[in-house]
């Protein structure tokens, strides 16, 4: 008994500071709310009487496990598990020009109080395979990818990659950086393509990926929700392909279930 105790104890005196650190921080989060500040780095430093490197470590190893999260100049919060509900089916059932569904999806997070961000870039790339099959492109085609992230109360709350063909909207505002104005859908029709309901979802969950863990600030193999939307035109040719990601924990996907005789809505596996 005596060597087992003379172990433990040794086992404390050899595990890294930034360990011992982080087990009292993660003791401190617990006891707070969600959303509540857990200080700032000079703060914890301060109280915890550790190195600035010592405390990063500890505070980098619980941002890992999804329990905290930094606001750059405020300091770090506990992690909130408020989820989003957001109104899928609104945007697609009811196309208007002067409502992208990104602005649809921010309306919806400000009418729940919360403050919707985004970060996004334009990058051009050959058709990964997904994409060109629900495109229906050739081998090698290239696609325009408006590519989001897509922010509540300063959390990145979801991934949003859009895809067009390349030939159909280069030349327009949808293949320039910045937004697009007036909008994807009014880029589209202006070009006699469109999109009209119905669209098609897909929906997987799976673990989430080493970068998605970095990205959204949880733990590797967390659940996630990813969404591949294919939107097509009158003539139901498909013109933009979405891939959305989102944590599990942070989304709730509302859809409105319609009736509808037109058989192109059929999607019977069996037929």
């Amino acid at each position: 008994m005596e060597s087992t105790a003379s172990n433990v104890e040794g086992s404390r005196l050899t595990r890294p500071l930034y360990e011992d650190t982080a087990a009292q921080l993660r003791e401190r989060a617990h006891d707070l709310d969600p959303g509540d500040r857990l200080g700032s780095e000079a703060e914890l430093v301060q109280e915890f009487k550790v190195a600035r490197g010592t405390l990063r470590k500890a505070l980098e190893m619980l941002e890992r496990e999804g329990l905290i999260w930094p606001a750059q100049g405020k300091g770090w919060f506990v992690q909130r598990h408020d989820p989003v509900r957001w109104m899928a089916s609104w945007p697609e059932r009811n196309p208007d020009p002067k409502v992208t569904p990104n602005d649809a999806w921010s309306r919806c997070v400000r009418a729940q109080r919360r403050e919707p961000t985004e970060v996004q870039r334009l990058e051009v790339a050959v058709a990964q395979p997904r994409v060109a099959e629900r495109l229906k492109l050739g081998d090698d085609a290239y696609v325009v990818g408006r590519l989001r992230v897509q922010h509540v109360d300063g959390v990145p709350y979801r991934r949003n990659d859009t895809w067009y063909p390349k030939d159909l909207v280069e030349g327009t505002p949808i293949a320039l950086p910045g937004d697009i104005t007036p909008g994807a859908f009014a880029v589209l029709d202006e070009l006699g393509r469109g999109w009209r309901p119905p669209g098609l979802d897909e929906k997987v969950a799976r673990a989430a990926t080493m970068e998605e863990a970095a990205l959204f600030r949880i733990a590797p193999g967390e659940p996630m929700m990813e969404t591949i939307r294919t939107r097509f035109d009158a003539d139901r040719q498909p013109v933009a392909v979405s891939i959305i990601v989102v944590p599990g924990s942070r989304t709730i996907d509302v859809y409105e279930v319609v009736d509808s005789d037109d058989e192109s809505t059929d999607t019977d596996p069996d037929r």
